[in-house]
């Protein structure tokens, strides 16, 4: 029969043997036969200073959850009365555990308390705590006599076993509570990103969407001359609109141009309010003479759309300018390239489309209105 003594000197011979080959780096610890397998404890890399405070959460979660698989072995086999040698192979696997867990939590509290979240403000001194319930047990396993019983095991241990599971309980709620804090407040975020990009008028896109999506567009051009252009429209008329029929009026002209511009242009197209009746439009892969196509179509839609307000059909008409990049242009100067030709647009009679151009000659132009046209009525 194997003595108490072997079994501590095979168990120490194995622990040599195991770090000297990488045994622990590259499998699950085993107790003797008949001790059944435990869970791993597996040890992390320390999270990156760059870590979020949820990515952070997740990992003591896991840590304290695979230490506490340790405990609730070893407090199993010490109920079911096993052997004094699986008892004794547990006990140095737990007190493994409970090293390799006060190795790992340290960093990371670290940066939960430097994460500075309203979420996080109790889960650091709450992981320590368990940690120092983790130590009390530790003090605890390296006094045990070596011909301890199951019985006294149980009578030194249960309740220092039971305090560190019930510990384990309360930071896991409360590990989840802060996990759905940090979800609301990144929700909450996202939405408040979301909506800053947004014009609460017309629920387009607004100028700082537009200045991010350019920007992307003209990144594109730059690595792969991969062309887009600028429409930029302008309701015709529209101060003397807003005295005439008043602002409650020209806010439904402008949601309706809004809606135009959204349902009528193509998938890959993008619509904006710049400000105020300004709108444009970003149209990816596309030269100016497509372009010179699609802002007639838009122009058109919008003439013959009908704004119903205060009992009125309300008329509405666009000026358009038409620009495109070019090797040496920024999306600013494009944008008041585009603003050059809307300018022309106006000055050329409204309710048309100019394409600017650095040669006036070859400037195209669509009109259906009269110089002298008031496109903006109500009948």
């Amino acid at each position: 029969m194997i003595s108490f003594t072997q079994v501590v000197i095979f168990g120490i011979i194995e622990l040599i043997i195991g770090f000297a080959l990488g045994w622990f780096a590259r499998s699950p610890r085993r107790g003797i036969v008949g001790s059944g397998p435990l869970t791993e404890l597996v040890v992390h890399p320390a999270a990156a200073s760059d870590a979020g405070p949820g990515q952070l959460l997740s990992e003591v979660a896991n840590l304290v959850h695979q230490h506490a698989k340790y405990v609730e072995t070893f407090q199993s086999s010490i109920q079911q009365g096993k052997s004094t040698a699986v008892l004794t192979t547990e006990l140095a696997q737990l007190r493994d555990a409970n090293r390799s867990l006060d190795d790992e939590v340290v960093g990371k509290v670290g940066q939960l308390a430097d994460a500075a979240e309203p979420a996080l403000n109790d889960v650091a001194g709450s992981v320590n705590g368990y940690c120092e319930k983790t130590k009390s047990l530790d003090d605890l396993l390296g006094g045990v006599d070596a011909d301890a019983s199951a019985d006294q095991l149980k009578s030194m241990l249960s309740d220092a076993m039971a305090d560190v599971l019930q510990s384990k309980q309360a930071l896991e709620a409360e590990l989840s509570d802060a996990r759905n804090k940090l979800q609301e407040q990144t929700e909450k975020l996202s939405a408040a990103e979301q909506d800053a990009r947004i014009d609460t008028l017309t629920r387009l896109p607004n100028r700082r969407s537009f200045e991010e999506q350019v920007a992307a567009a003209h990144s594109l051009f730059e690595r792969q001359q991969q062309v887009y252009s600028l429409l930029m429209f302008d309701v015709d008329h529209f101060k003397s609109f807003n005295d005439t029929h008043g602002h409650a009026a020209g806010d439904t002209v402008l949601q309706t141009v809004a809606r135009v511009l959204s349902e009528k242009k193509r998938a890959s197209d993008q619509s904006f309010r710049l400000g105020g009746e300004e709108f444009v439009m970003l149209l990816r892969s596309t030269n100016k003479s497509d372009a010179h196509k699609a802002a007639e179509r838009m122009r058109k839609a919008i003439e013959e759309m009908e704004v119903i307000s205060d009992g009125k059909n309300l008329k509405v008409t666009t000026s358009v300018g038409v620009a495109q990049v070019e090797m040496g242009l920024t999306p600013e100067s494009l944008l008041e390239r585009a603003d050059v030709a809307l300018y022309a647009a106006k000055e050329g009679g409204r309710n048309r489309t100019h394409v600017h151009s650095d040669e006036p000659e070859a400037n195209q132009e669509s009109n259906t209105a009269p110089a002298d046209a008031e496109p903006v009525t109500a009948s």
